[in-house]
């Protein structure tokens, strides 16, 4: 049986047998397991646990109440066993995986192993996703993940072997694909320059790309190496993917083949290989090579040169019968045995290793509301804000004077917004909703972002947001200084003096209130946010569900957003405790 959660919330595949097989009993079982409503009280809402078999549980057609619960029982029984992806967990019952994207790496580095077929967690979820047996199928039809899948492959020390797998024409096709779905054109005109009869590698200053290009280290070929350079980039900084100063470098990165013999090694194997015991074996081991480590943001790497009185090689020492010497762990080695102690223990294991991207007074202060499906928020009515950013197009249109888009972003355009709507107050200040925002931002406080702005001149007609004449000259606004938008310096001052006014009063417009009932009609709102590198799901109480802003549409489910790089879905279920 496997229940998945993280995308259907349901039970995936259920056989159930008993010592009466007769179409009576089999209607009766399937009619008690439709009925019951599973939900694991442990992983996240985001988490996918995958169970081989629950057996005695007994079906008493008169006592589907106690069957419900038995099998509940059960159910967390395995999630408190559950292993991670890892070959121990190959006797386990249950698998639990954090995310999709943590399941769909593992099935990418097992099918380039042709190793598919060792894991019986994959045999449980076969016919499950509309996915090609390929690595190519897969990163095509879940091109939404591949930045996020990259980053965990580089992670494991991966990521060049799948992407090895893959020829160049296919990873032309999907640097194309990966354009379309978020929103990047500079990537196909830096494919149409890799790709070129002769294609002209430059050399890469020693900038703050050195340490990125290090990451690309084994992979070979112009398409390959500016296919994974762009899902990395989108995965690690999405503003700085859609630069042209990326372009530039991922250009002279593709083009250019690896540095050293060295570099284009490939990484060591998910199961790392038996110690050497005996001459022969000793002897294979020497010709294995080491896995390759990324190079650190401080600088390339230094070979080290020899001493000087080294003019010959030692002698080799004669086997003995004492055991070898413990090989450096690989990544996927030191992950595993992190993620291993993790699940032995039951610590945290999304947030132990996140870091506190809060200021240090409101890391201080805070004290967000967290269940084990995300956080509790006053605040929930900002991600309303998603659908009125997405329609105007806002940081766009304030790309050639503000640059609003490359600095500050369409996450950062919605919290500062958002801000400009909530009156000066500590508590909401300190509301986890802008630690959220700024995770999915990248980590990078707003404030911060908005320092390299430029002060530009405020212009009559901002961005020709609103045509003059609709513009009401009755309403006044708030100062900024009365909202959390107060800190606001230099030019991302001089943008919300601006913007703010017309941007308010077409909002009061379509919400049909007044200026001073903006915060309650809108941005005040108890919800659940539960995020992770791909979805962010935001759970509203029914009563939130207000006629204005449906009337609006600003309530709708975003979907697939590509400047935001996630899957932004809206639930109203009085559901904020996520079952937990």
């Amino acid at each position: 049986m496997s229940a998945m959660p993280a995308l259907t919330d349901t039970i995936g595949t259920v056989r159930v047998r008993s010592a009466q097989d007769n179409p009576q009993s089999k209607l009766a079982a399937s009619d008690a397991v439709r009925r019951v409503a599973l939900r694991t009280t442990g992983p996240s809402s985001r988490a996918i646990l995958v169970i081989r078999s629950i057996t005695d549980c007994r079906l008493d057609p008169q006592r589907r109440a106690a069957f419900s619960a038995d099998l509940q029982h059960r159910v967390d029984q395995c999630w408190r066993s559950a292993l991670p992806p890892i070959p121990a967990a190959a006797t386990a019952n249950a698998v639990v995986f954090r995310d999709l994207t943590e399941l769909l790496t593992h099935y990418l580095v097992d099918l380039a192993d042709a190793r598919v077929g060792d894991r019986w967690w994959w045999a449980a979820l076969h016919g499950r996703f509309a996915w090609n047996d390929t690595v190519a199928g897969i990163l095509s039809e879940q091109m939404a993940c591949t930045p996020s899948i990259f980053a965990e492959l580089r992670t494991l020390g991966r990521l060049a072997h799948v992407v090895s797998v893959l020829d160049e024409p296919t990873c032309a096709q999907l640097t194309r694909t990966l354009t379309d779905v978020h929103a990047a054109p500079r990537f196909t005109r830096a494919l149409d320059a890799v790709t070129a009869p002769a294609p002209v590698g430059k050399p890469v200053a020693d900038c703050a790309y050195r340490a990125f290009v290090g990451t690309l280290t084994g992979i070979v070929g112009p398409a390959r190496r500016l296919f994974a350079a762009c899902a990395l980039q989108l995965a690690d900084d999405p503003l700085l993917a859609r630069s042209s100063a990326f372009t530039h470098v991922a250009v002279a990165v593709a083009a250019a083949p690896p540095a050293t013999e060295h570099d284009s090694a490939p990484v060591d194997d998910v199961e790392p290989r038996p110690a050497a015991t005996d001459a022969g074996s000793a002897k294979s081991a020497r010709h294995t090579r080491d896995p390759v480590p990324i190079p650190a943001r401080a600088g390339p790497r230094r070979r080290q040169e020899p001493a000087p009185e080294a003019t010959a090689s030692p002698a080799p020492e004669p086997a003995t019968n004492e055991p070898a010497q413990p090989r450096t762990p690989t990544p996927l080695a030191t992950a595993t045995a992190a993620r291993r102690e993790q699940f032995r223990t039951g610590a945290p294991r999304r947030q132990a290793q996140r870091p506190d991207i809060r200021s240090p007074s409101a890391a201080r202060n805070a004290d967000p509301i967290v269940t084990a499906t995300g956080v509790i928020t006053e605040l929930g009515g900002a991600f309303f804000l998603v659908e009125f950013v997405r329609t105007l197009r806002l940081p766009e249109r304030f790309e050639d004077d503000w640059q609003l888009a490359s600095r500050l972003g369409w996450w950062g355009t919605i919290e500062i917004l958002a801000r400009s709507l909530v009156p000066r107050n500590p508590a909401r200040a300190r509301d986890p909703i802008w630690t959220v925002l700024t995770e999915l931002a990248g980590g990078r406080p707003t404030f911060e972002r908005a320092r390299s702005i430029p002060a530009h001149a405020p212009t009559t007609d901002p961005g020709g947001l609103i045509p003059q004449a609709e513009m009401s000259t009755e309403v006044t606004w708030a100062p900024v200084d009365t909202t959390l938008a107060g800190p606001a310096r230099h030019g991302l001052r001089r943008w919300l003096e601006c913007t703010r006014a017309p941007l308010c009063s077409l909002l009061a417009d379509r919400l049909d209130c007044r200026p001073d009932d903006m915060f309650e009609a809108l941005i005040e709102r108890r919800a659940r946010v539960a995020h992770d590198r791909t979805h962010v799901d935001v759970h509203y109480e029914l009563a939130s569900a207000t006629v204005a802003v449906r009337r609006a549409g600003l309530d709708r489910d975003p979907g697939w957003v590509p400047a935001l790089g996630r899957v932004i879905t809206f639930h109203f279920d009085d559901d904020l405790d996520g079952g937990g």
